[in-house]
């Protein structure tokens, strides 16, 4: 076969790959090792490291990890797949106790353009130290998907640089808080990346703290933000249902106790004037048919919540005084006509 054809395949099966591949990888699947050799020298793929090969396309965090020797993990994996990660911007990778400390420090100096906004579709880490991780679930098994495309992943291509997605998740839930590692798993199971049968082998895998988590996870929340927001309010003592409708418009992120709804935006979804419009309709549609609406924003999550979490309770509290009001002045007018 013309050098040109084998270059042509070799960057198929590497795209195939998601642009990263082992040495043996490429071997097992029918690249023969001088043609790898000869695309190293030419140029078109790069060597990370020894047996460890990049193209053109790979990011930033694929080429740390490559460096490194290791596998994205934890955090920096689920990020990818647009899975609620928290917000720990470093890179996660998993490493073998045999790990360079100056391939280390290399890679601690490489990461995402700081002028980048983050977002959904901007996943790379910031520079600086990589979160490593060491240890293997008990036993010394990872958790395997049942089969890969129920995961939407391939697993027999990812394998080379980054860890399955309920490997991942299984550390990010060790790795983050509570509230966090909930809205990991609701976000997981919203996007399909793990089904509701996955879970017992999950929390099999995970500390006894985390197992009473299971009972709070509901995929219906329809961001990390919402889980986030009803876990809290589930501890303040409220009693929280999630994407309740409102007649003529979509769903309330939540209900609040039956009386109040919440709505929680983002800048990412909610910027653009249609998007606003259609938001504000919504509280006014809620407020039409009965039910008061609060909206909040991910600052008053994540930078003001007490002084959030004081005004939801008197707007719950009034939204009672007005319910009884209402009851009472029905039961008078009752009295009357008979």
């Amino acid at each position: 076969m013309e050098p040109d054809n084998w270059n042509i395949r070799l960057l198929a099966l590497m795209s195939r790959l998601d642009n990263v591949a082992s040495r043996p990888t490429l071997l097992t699947s029918g690249c023969p090792a001088r043609v790898i050799d000869a695309a190293v020298a030419s140029g078109l793929i790069t060597s990370l490291r020894r047996g460890y090969y990049a193209t053109a396309g790979a990011d930033l965090d694929q080429r740390r990890v490559g460096i490194l020797g290791g596998r994205l993990t934890c955090v920096s994996a689920l990020r990818r797949e647009g899975i609620w990660a928290g917000h720990d911007p470093r890179l996660h990778v998993f490493l073998g106790r045999s790990a360079s400390p100056s391939r280390l420090e290399v890679v601690s100096l490489l990461g995402r353009d700081p002028e980048l906004p983050r977002s959904t579709a901007q996943f790379e880490s910031d520079a600086g130290r990589p979160r490593i991780h060491w240890a293997r679930p008990r036993g010394g098994t990872l958790l395997r998907p049942r089969s890969g495309p129920r995961l939407r992943l391939r697993p027999e291509y990812a394998a080379d640089w980054r860890e399955s997605t309920l490997d991942s998740l299984r550390l990010a839930m060790v790795c983050m808080n509570e509230e966090n590692a909930l809205a990991a798993v609701d976000s997981a199971l919203r996007l399909g990346r793990v089904r509701l049968d996955d879970l017992d082998d999950l929390f099999a895998a995970l500390p006894e703290r985390l197992h009473l988590l299971r009972a709070l996870i509901d995929p219906r929340a329809d961001s990390g933000q919402e889980s986030i927001v009803r876990l809290r309010l589930i501890r303040a003592g409220f009693r929280v249902e999630p994407q309740v409708p409102v007649p003529g418009s979509s769903a309330l992120d939540l209900l609040i106790e039956g009386l109040v709804g919440l709505e929680i935006d983002s800048r990412e979804w909610h910027g653009d004037d249609e998007q606003i419009r259609f938001d504000f309709d919504k509280t006014l549609r809620s407020q039409e048919s009965g039910t008061p609406c609060l909206r909040i924003l991910y600052w008053h999550v994540f930078h003001d919540w007490a002084r959030t979490l004081r005004t939801i309770s008197r707007a719950v509290e009034d939204a009672r005084f007005m319910l009884l009001g209402r009851e009472f002045a029905g039961r008078r007018a009752c009295r009357r006509r008979q």
